[in-house]
């Protein structure tokens, strides 16, 4: 079903949403920024926010997972 369903700007929401997730992935803020504005603008503010939840779950990890661990 949402693939059937488009944003102003034309876009698939599936599509919008993959492509959120990739520009997040990738640190590209102007093109997450403008995925996520589509999606808002489509009244899928949402299931954005459900999507980035998910994302930042999967993707972002904890900075100190990633200090440098001593001997032991």
């Amino acid at each position: 079903m949402l693939n059937l369903i488009r944003t102003p700007g034309g876009h698939p929401v599936l599509h919008c949403i993959s492509a959120l997730q990739k520009a997040i992935r990738r640190s590209s803020i102007d093109d997450a920024l403008y995925w996520a504005v589509q999606l808002h603008l489509a009244n899928y503010h949402n299931y954005a926010w459900k999507r980035l939840h998910i994302i930042c779950s999967e993707d972002c990890v904890p900075l100190a997972s990633l200090a440098p661990q001593g001997p032991g």
